[in-house]
């Protein structure tokens, strides 16, 4: 951003005094470099002040009828005028106890009379100097606005052409992992064990693929805008179950204890399934990947009658508390010395926190290195789906 001090328009200043002759000689001062206005009493002043809007006003202190202290207590409480400087001017002000009480009513400054030509002028100078100063930063601020309007526009267009592409790579990549499974069903003839491995390898690595893909594409239409909620009445108990079942052989591959705990009773509440499907699978997704020897539970609580919590703790790895305050961020794979075995993009948690906004729901973590990690959810029973957040 470039900025130069432009000399535009002259100053407007507005004098007040009820004497003419302490005007005039005023005026005669600033004529050559200001734009004057002048008023005679306090009540002229703020009429004058609300039309004329000066850039500063210099006020009387002993006028008839209102006061210059007075005058500014009106002007101060009217947001149109309250923030233009003003400078007191008065033969009053040889007494310190008089300069005070001017400064503490408000005023900027002031200035004793008979009024030194120089001392005037140096003061406008001074008002004039912050005026342009604060101009700049006026300029600024608005240039900052419009910046960030331009960047908010092109981030949400990013995020709808991610959404568009990430949905344009799913189709041909769903055809090879299925393509694939029938050529390991050799549905088209006998195939050796050489090739059955290979054909593994290029399904699991589609599979993870698609993994990626799809997060890419919640994470893009949320933040264009773009996510569409099924909202419907579910058992949470038996949602759970579904996905201790779903990780149970690699549970039982990486030899580890998988805990579910539950309510007596079923707990039914009514979200999008789907979404929360999606964040605890991740959360135990994440458990298992950093879990080398112990357990993982995951625990389901009734908080009270509107909310529940799930609850998934390991006796994994541990994060670093340094780590802890970028854990959400997008892109961040945490503590790389110790995870540099363990690859991903580092959007998991990321998109996690982006589900359970979308679904009125909270998300927090707890860690010690090397003890474990536990990731606690809160959900609303009910989703209003007029209160979802944006």
């Amino acid at each position: 951003m470039n900025h130069e001090i432009i000399e535009s328009e002259p100053m407007k200043v507005l004098i007040v005094d009820d004497n003419k002759d302490n005007i005039e000689l005023i005026y005669q001062i600033l004529e050559d470099e200001c734009s004057l206005e002048t008023a005679n009493s306090g009540n002229e002043c703020i009429d004058k002040s609300l039309t004329y809007q000066p850039d500063l006003i210099l006020l009387d202190v002993n006028m008839p009828e209102m006061d210059g202290y007075e005058t500014i207590q009106i002007l101060k409480q009217n947001d149109t005028v309250k923030s233009i400087p003003v400078i007191f001017v008065s033969a009053y002000y040889t007494q310190s106890s008089m300069i005070v009480k001017g400064l503490e009513q408000g005023a900027f400054d002031y200035l004793a009379k008979p009024v030194d030509e120089d001392i005037l002028l140096a003061k406008v100078h001074v008002v004039k100097r912050l005026k342009m100063a604060e101009d700049i930063v006026l300029q600024q601020k608005n240039e900052l606005l419009q910046i960030n309007e331009k960047l908010e526009k092109a981030d949400k267009l990013k995020s709808i052409f991610l959404a568009s592409m990430s949905h344009e790579l799913r189709t041909p990549l769903n055809s090879i992992i299925g393509f694939t499974g029938l050529m390991l069903m050799e549905v088209a003839g006998k195939i050796n064990d050489t090739q059955k491995d290979q054909l593994n390898r290029v399904k699991r690595n589609a599979n993870h693929l698609l993994e990626l893909i799809n997060d890419v594409l919640d994470i893009s239409k949320i933040e264009a805008g773009m996510i569409q909620l099924e909202i419907t009445e579910f058992n949470l108990s038996d949602l759970l179950n579904e996905i201790s079942q779903s990780i149970d052989p690699e549970i039982n591959t990486k030899g580890l204890k998988l805990e579910i705990i539950l309510p007596d009773n079923p707990v039914t509440i009514i979200s999008d399934k789907r979404r929360i499907q999606q964040i605890v699978m991740n959360l135990m997704s994440n458990a298992l990947k950093f879990t080398e020897n112990g357990s993982i539970s995951c625990r389901l609580t009734e908080e009270h009658s509107e909310k529940i919590n799930i609850d998934i703790e390991d006796t994994g790895n541990g994060i670093c508390p340094d780590d802890m305050r970028r854990l959400f961020e997008p892109f961040q794979q945490i503590n790389m010395d110790y995870t540099s075995n363990y690859k991903g993009t580092g959007l998991g948690l990321y998109l996690c926190k982006k589900l359970s906004n979308v679904i009125n729901g909270n998300i927090n973590a707890e860690s010690q290195l090397g003890q474990g990690s536990k990731f606690s959810i809160s959900l609303p029973v009910i989703l209003n789906q007029s209160n979802i957040e944006e």
